[in-house]
């Protein structure tokens, strides 16, 4: 009797990857700069971040609970993020918000992204049709506005996580309507002599998320807040680490 050996992915294993590929990433933005390789890695993170908010949105029987658990991590996020990647204490044009403690309204992390994100399918449950494309526009004006993580870019692949999500042949679109979106990014990486658009490795994701089996995140609440604690915490440790280094070498 043959056994078929299958290989799936829950909830929680997408979590910890992404968490892992938005390590790679922001390693590569701080404290270990110059490493191509690394951010490639990275871009599976936002993906995987997308698909996993989109089936969070239509399972989840707390809408507020689950917008308030984003905006909390939005809030503990943005000092951690401007101190790692727009750091105002390194600027010579003061503004009147420069001197709490590195805070610039100007660039605004991932965290707000997937916030304004989770709001646009919110809105897209409540209409049909056209109007559930037409929802998008607002939601992609105020990211770009805001200048959050990815920007529109990031609310367009949100959008076409949930659009495709119970169509015919959805994943084939998705795939298709993703790499025409990330491959208007404008970083490219030179491979064997044939230059690639960097953001089109986000495409690795879909290994891991094609293999979704459906499969709930953990119940325990202590892990769940784990996993939104991770990014402000993570980022501080980098920017403390990236402080250091750079003094060290100011001071030489």
């Amino acid at each position: 009797m043959e056994h078929k050996i299958r290989i799936e992915t829950s909830s929680l294993s997408l979590h910890i990857m992404a968490m892992l590929f938005m390590l790679c990433d922001h390693l590569w933005g701080t404290v270990i700069s110059g490493n191509d390789w690394l951010t490639c890695i990275g871009r599976i993170a936002f993906p995987i971040y997308c698909f996993l908010l989109v089936e969070g949105a239509q399972r989840t029987r707390n809408p507020r609970k689950y917008a308030g658990r984003l905006f909390i991590g939005m809030l503990l996020s943005e000092i951690p993020f401007d101190l790692a990647f727009s750091p105002t204490y390194l600027s010579y044009e003061w503004h009147w918000w420069t001197p709490f403690a590195g805070f610039n309204p100007t660039s605004n992390s991932v965290m707000m992204t997937l916030l304004l994100g989770f709001g646009m399918l919110m809105c897209m449950q409540q209409v049909k049709g056209f109007w559930r494309v037409a929802v998008i526009l607002p939601f992609y004006i105020l990211a770009e506005l805001l200048d959050t993580d990815y920007a529109g870019l990031g609310i367009l692949i949100i959008s076409i996580f949930a659009l495709t999500r119970d169509m015919e042949r959805g994943k084939l679109w998705c795939v298709l309507a993703c790499a025409l979106v990330m491959n208007s990014g404008f970083k490219n990486l030179q491979i064997f002599g044939i230059w690639i658009n960097m953001e089109l490795f986000a495409l690795m994701a879909f290994v891991p998320i094609f293999l979704y089996d459906g499969r709930k995140l953990t119940k325990n609440k202590a892990v769940q807040w784990g996993f939104y604690l991770f990014y402000p915490v993570h980022i501080l440790v980098l920017a403390m680490l990236m402080w250091v280094i750079m003094g060290v070498t100011l001071f030489r």
